[in-house]
C-alpha cells in the first residue's frame, strides 16, 4: 500500500468551513483505476473540463471524475489519494480509517454499515447494465448460436455481484485476485469471458492491458443491486462528506447534470438497448 498525493494530478485546494477541515480528504483508489483516470482526464486537474464525448474507459474512472467535480461544487478541498492494489483492499482502507472516501462507487452489499456511511444511490437496482466480454476473434463472436452456460466465465474474488452473476449464468466460473489477471487469462485462453460495461459509443469493442475485447452479440445483464459512494465511519469528516455529497447529486439529477455522467458510464447506451437481459433482477 502506499499513500501519494495528488497522484491523480489534482489541484490542491485550501479546504471549506463547511466541511471544518483543514487537512486532505483522503480517497482510496485501486492502482488500476488511477492509471484510467490520469489517461480518460489527459493530465486536467479532477474536476475541470468535460468528459471525451466517446471513450470506453472503466466505468470508475468516470466515477472519480463524477466524485470529484460534486466534491468540488460546494467549495475547494484538498486532496490525497490512498492506493490499493485492488478493490476489496481499498474498501478496507477504508474500514480502518486509513481513508474518508472510495474513489468509485461500491454495491450495497458491499457496505458493512459499521463500517461505511453510504451516499444515496448512483445507479439502481437494475440501471447498471453490463456485457459479456470475450477476446476479439473469440469463435462464440461469430457462432449463430451461443450456450452461455457452456463458457467458462471469470472475474476477481472481490467483486461479488459480479460473481453472483457469472454463477448463474455458466457452470465453469473462476475467480482471481487482479484485475489484470482477468485479461491475460481470457487472452491465453483460459477462460471465455466476463462482465464488463458498456462504453459509451457505438463502437463497443474496449482494449484492457494491451487486449481488445467484445461484447457477446444481443445479450446483456441488469447488475441486481444499487451502487453508492462509501464514506469511512471512522473519517473525521465523513458525515460532512456524506452531507455534500447527496446534496449535490440530488441537485445534479434535478437539472440533469448527472444524465451525463451516466452516459458516460454506458448506461443506457441505444446500441445495445434492444439486447436480451439474461440473468435474474429482483426489483
Amino acid at each position: 500500500m502506499s499513500r501519494v498525493r495528488c497522484v491523480l494530478l489534482l489541484i490542491v485546494c485550501i479546504a471549506v468551513q463547511a466541511l471544518e477541515v483543514s487537512a486532505q480528504i483522503r480517497i482510496a483508489a485501486p492502482y488500476y483505476l488511477a492509471e484510467s483516470f490520469n489517461a480518460l482526464n489527459r493530465g486536467r486537474s479532477c474536476g475541470d473540463g468535460r468528459l471525451p464525448e466517446q471513450h470506453s474507459y472503466p466505468s470508475g474512472a468516470v466515477e472519480l471524475a463524477l466524485l470529484c467535480k460534486a466534491l468540488l461544487r460546494e467549495g475547494p478541498l484538498e486532496f490525497e489519494f490512498v492506493l490499493a492494489p485492488n478493490y476489496a483492499r481499498a474498501l478496507k482502507l477504508l474500514e480502518q480509517g486509513r481513508a474518508d472516501i472510495a474513489a468509485e462507487t461500491i454495491w450495497f452489499e458491499d457496505a458493512n454499515p459499521d463500517s461505511f456511511w453510504l451516499s444515496e444511490p448512483l445507479l439502481l437496482i437494475g440501471e447498471s447494465e453490463k456485457g459479456l466480454y470475450l477476446p476479439k476473434g473469440h469463435r462464440a463472436l461469430g457462432a449463430t448460436s451461443v450456450d452461455i452456460r457452456a463458457l467458462s466465465a471469470i472475474t476477481t474474488a472481490g467483486w461479488r455481484q459480479d460473481r453472483m452473476v457469472l454463477d448463474e449464468l455458466s457452470a465453469h466460473s473462476r475467480q482471481v485476485v487482479k484485475q489484470q489477471s482477468i485479461f491475460e487469462l481470457l487472452k491465453l485462453g483460459r477462460a471465455d469471458f466476463t462482465l464488463l460495461s458498456f462504453p459509451n459509443s457505438a463502437a463497443l469493442t474496449v482494449e484492457r492491458y494491451g487486449g481488445e475485447f467484445e461484447p457477446l452479440p444481443g445479450v446483456r445483464v441488469l447488475m441486481p443491486s444499487s451502487r453508492h459512494y462509501a464514506i469511512s465511519r471512522r473519517s473525521l469528516h465523513g458525515k460532512a462528506l456524506q452531507q455534500r455529497l447527496n446534496t449535490v447529486l440530488a441537485r445534479m439529477r434535478r437539472t440533469g447534470e448527472l444524465n451525463d455522467y451516466l452516459r458516460h458510464l454506458g448506461i443506457g447506451n441505444p446500441a445495445v438497448s434492444g439486447w436480451r437481459v439474461v440473468n435474474r433482477v429482483a426489483q
